[in-house]
């Protein structure tokens, strides 16, 4: 059934919706086309912190999404403002990949090693951590460093399958450590849909696209914004039916979605 709400800006989730690791994903790709050719705002929002804004700009117009790099709100560019809002400059040890780490230094965050002392200890998705590296992690949190977390995602949907997500890693050490995250910045949680949502231009009528009921879903309905589930990442049917978090629409794709007589 058609919605009868005109939305003039749609945030959408990357991983599961655009691609499954690099490889595209095309019928959201087309639909998200659609909707900016239809005059709607586009942005996007993710939890993965490996990748920066930079990269992932050039990477989205590769594939024909017109995106300024202003329209993207990474967990990793969340967390750096979190820092720096709250606490100014400060020594961060860091388990996640280069895109996190060049989010922190762009907001001068110092990045130490192994053997110094940190204030804080970021965790986001590392696909090279080792058992050392978590280790070091718990020893500064045992000294003292307190926790940040870009995202507690159990799973990110990859071409060959689902694989562990940062939050399984954050999980690994807030047991070992007995300590719990000062805060999680990444989706469902507020702080991050504010840094989204002032980014944008039109704010009247926001569709949140997700595939991911935990994040993305949780996102829209505990802030009072309509959502679609799109069958091409994380979540199932089956899996909506049995959350307490409902998305509006459940479609396929995106081009399904535009195709079933919603208004857009």
């Amino acid at each position: 059934m058609a919605t009868e709400i005109k939305y003039d800006a749609v945030i959408s989730d990357i991983d599961g919706v655009v691609y499954k690791e690099d490889v595209p994903i095309w019928e959201n790709i087309e639909g998200l086309k659609l909707l900016q050719s239809r005059g709607v705002e586009i942005s996007f929002l993710t939890n993965n912190a490996s990748t920066d804004k930079e990269e992932l700009t050039k990477r989205l117009t590769g594939i024909g999404i017109n995106i300024d790099e202003s329209k993207i709100t990474t967990s990793g560019e969340a967390a750096a403002y979190y820092i720096e809002k709250n606490y100014g400059k400060a020594k961060v040890y860091v388990i996640g990949e280069r895109g996190l780490i060049k989010e922190l230094r762009k907001r001068g965050i110092e990045i130490v090693s192994d053997d110094e002392i940190a204030d804080f200890v970021v965790i986001g998705l590392d696909r090279s951590v080792n058992y050392e590296k978590l280790s070091n992690a718990v020893k500064k949190i045992m000294e003292g460093a307190k926790i940040i977390v870009t995202n507690m995602d159990r799973l990110w949907p990859s071409s060959k399958g689902f694989k562990i997500g940062a939050g399984a890693l954050a999980k690994a050490i807030t047991y070992s450590t007995g300590k719990e995250p000062e805060v999680v910045v990444g989706k469902p949680e507020k702080w991050i849909l504010n840094l989204a949502i002032n980014k944008l231009r039109k704010r009247n009528y926001v569709l949140i696209i997700g595939d991911q009921l935990e994040t993305d879903i949780a996102l829209g309905v505990r802030n009072g914004l309509d959502t679609l589930l799109v069958l091409t990442g994380i979540s199932n049917v089956e899996d909506a039916s049995k959350s307490i978090y409902k998305p509006k629409y459940i479609n396929r794709n995106i081009l399904e979605f535009l195709g079933s007589g919603a208004r857009i």
